[in-house]
């Protein structure tokens, strides 16, 4: 009987490696509370610190366009910021800028009318808003992409206060000319869901208290006169003078 000899060897531990990134992410599922609220708590605070209102991130825009000479109107709030510019010469282009919080900045360029029709706004590229901003037009022979509208009223579409206040007009003129006495518009404002269309409506204010865009109030009649006519006279019997009854 052989008995076989059995020579035991010494493995050397694997050396320690760091734990791979599926080990680090697999690390968060296993915090406990207090350590998940730590890692929230100082995650928040990142945010906040380094976190720019919508203003702010449009600022610079507003400041190039300033020095450039155009006519800005500014709507900002903590969620979003819109910045409208013409130029105060009258010329037809219009441009805008518009930021939510969390989200990209867009830039749009609404270039002038060709064959007295309304033009349409177009979204271009910063770089291309850069050039409408300093010269005033777009480009050589650059199209854009025309801008899908979110309207949904259903009415009547400008593309900004003057072509709408245009519209405004001839339908008073047509009112009062062809006696279209159901056309009632009265003054133009922003939509709401799409701050580039401008829509007509007959009523006096926005949503019962603030006045609204272009309004166009009736011109007040002269107060009539209470008392008596030109040329007439009236005794007074309380006076007494010659051939008033003694």
């Amino acid at each position: 009987m052989t008995a076989s000899l059995v020579t035991a060897r010494l493995v050397p531990a694997p050396a320690p490696v760091p734990p791979g990134l599926w080990r680090a992410f697999a690390r968060d599922a296993v915090l406990n509370p207090e350590e998940k609220a730590a890692r929230d708590q100082a995650l928040a605070e990142l945010r906040t610190e380094h976190r720019r209102t919508p203003e702010q991130v449009v600022a610079g825009y507003r400041d190039a366009m300033r020095k450039a000479g155009w006519h800005i109107e500014a709507e900002t709030s903590d969620h979003r910021a819109r910045l409208e510019a013409r130029r105060r010469d009258g010329a037809d282009i219009n441009l805008m800028v518009t930021h939510v919080r969390d989200r990209g900045v867009n830039t749009y360029v609404l270039p002038a009318a060709r064959l007295g029709k309304p033009p349409v706004w177009l979204a271009v590229n910063k770089t291309d808003f850069a050039h409408a901003v300093h010269h005033r037009a777009l480009p050589h022979a650059y199209s854009g992409t025309p801008v899908f509208s979110k309207c949904r009223c259903g009415k009547f579409r400008a593309p900004n206060e003057f072509w709408a206040l245009q519209a405004l007009l001839r339908t008073r003129i047509r009112r009062h000319l062809k006696h279209q006495e159901k056309r009632r518009e009265r003054r133009v404002y922003r939509c709401e869901a799409d701050d580039r269309v401008w829509h007509l409506t007959s009523k006096p204010s926005w949503k019962g208290g603030t006045p609204g865009w272009g309004v166009w109030a009736p011109t007040p009649e002269p107060p009539q006169a209470t008392g008596p006519a030109p040329g007439r006279q009236v005794s007074d019997p309380n006076s007494r003078t010659r051939g008033d009854h003694a």
